[in-house]
């Protein structure tokens, strides 16, 4: 590791303190540094240090570090808030958990299920031939078959269960552990809808664009009601709408107006009923697919809506949680005689007492260096470490890792 050539009377006194992490109550605050007081050459510097373009003009440079600076700030509060994060989630997991135990709880009503749901889930468990489905067993033989022969999912192996949730449109099928994706096909058994049929599906949506017209239309209906549109509108405006309908444009203009929001009225009434008519032939043709009534007007709402967010759940639950953000120097330098100082006046100070790489280190690291004399090569930006090599005469990559520039310099320490 590269170590200052100074005297250890030059150390700092505050090295001896306890390197206990503060409470969060005691937390210490960096002073910002001011970019707009320093020239273009000393931006350019900051940059090259910190492993950021060092193109553009000052403005693009202050602009870049500032960034850099507010992306360090706000992982130092993820960092603090992260404990309180945990606990809100083990709660939150634990009601969600206790939500999908209570699904799961729930007997399978077959009596509810769409047929081609029930064609699946037959073919699905592997009981009975597909020439038998396809001689066209009844609706009330398909249930009464599941009923008696419940689903044995344990029984498979992972790369089937895989295949299986493949099979019913579901994403991220071989994403999760084996118990997840036995979870998932569990609760796909509890909805009525067969989500592998894309030809039913285009039926519950068409049901579904058609009911939000009507909601729509609806609610210009009710608000044309409570204010009239047309009482804004000019004599003139409104004689040209009466006569383009066929309408008299005779009249004073609270007759004009009173007539175009009565023919507006039986306009929407018309396209209303259009609307309801065309909506009641899509539950016609969608009931008739499906072999039952019904329940809901809407796939978007209710059980199926409720069931996909459980699935979201049950698959968020078996992934592995993300890893937490790591610093590139984790010293606790809230004791330090120099932690009120601004990162460019620490670099400064570095610089003029020797650190390796010209200070081109987090604070942390600069600080850790001034307090102890000893800093580590991973402590160092990408840029810092460039410098070392170039002070040693090693040679590098223009587009080296910050990795193996460390197994470059740690070589070199093994020839000296």
């Amino acid at each position: 590791m590269p170590r200052a050539k100074r005297p250890l009377s030059e150390l700092d006194p505050n090295a001896s303190k306890s390197t206990a992490r503060p409470a969060k109550h005691t937390k210490i605050t960096d002073e910002k540094e001011d970019y707009s007081k320093l020239k273009k050459v000393e931006l350019v510097q900051l940059a090259r240090d910190r492993n950021l373009p060092c193109g553009g003009n000052k403005e693009d440079l202050k602009q870049r570090l500032q960034d850099c600076d507010d992306k360090e700030e706000n992982d130092e509060e993820d960092d603090e808030e992260e404990d309180e994060d945990d606990e809100v989630d083990e709660e939150e997991e634990q009601q969600e958990s206790a939500k999908i135990g209570d699904v799961f709880n729930q007997p399978i009503d077959y009596t509810t299920k769409d047929n081609s749901k029930l064609r699946f889930l037959l073919s699905d468990r592997e009981y009975f031939p597909g020439a038998l489905l396809r001689d066209g067993m009844t609706r009330e033989e398909m249930i009464a078959l599941l009923q008696r022969t419940p689903a044995e999912y344990e029984s498979f192996t992972i790369e089937e269960l895989s295949e299986k949730l493949k099979a019913r449109g579901l994403r991220h099928a071989s994403d999760c552990a084996k118990q997840v994706k036995i979870d998932r096909l569990k609760l796909n058994d509890l909805m009525d809808r067969n989500t592998a049929d894309y030809k039913d599906m285009q039926l519950y949506v068409s049901l579904d664009v058609s009911n939000m017209m009507i909601t729509s239309e609806t609610k210009k209906q009710e608000e044309a009601k409570n204010t009239n549109p047309f009482s804004s509108w000019s004599i003139k405006r409104l004689q040209k709408y009466l006569t383009t309908n066929k309408l008299s444009p005779n009249g004073s203009k609270e007759v004009l107006t009173k007539r175009a929001a009565k023919h507006d009225e039986k306009e929407m009434n018309k396209k209303i009923k259009g609307l309801q008519a065309k909506r009641d032939a899509a539950i016609v043709k969608l009931e008739a697919s499906i072999g039952h009534p019904l329940e809901s007007p809407t796939i978007f709402n209710g059980r199926e809506s409720q069931y996909e967010g459980l699935d979201h759940q049950i698959l968020s639950r078996g992934k592995k949680p993300a890893q937490p953000k790591k610093p590139i120097c984790d010293y606790d330098w809230s004791g330090s005689h120099w932690a009120s100082r601004t990162e460019r006046e620490i670099q400064k100070i570095c610089e003029r007492r020797g650190m390796p790489g010209r200070g081109a280190a987090p604070k942390a690291a600069q600080l850790k260096w001034l307090d102890t004399g000893v800093v580590e090569y991973a402590d160092f930006y990408v840029g810092g470490l460039t410098i070392i090599c170039e002070e040693r005469g090693i040679k590098y990559k223009y587009d080296a890792k910050k990795v193996d520039l460390i197994a470059l310099l740690e070589e070199d320490d093994e020839r000296e």
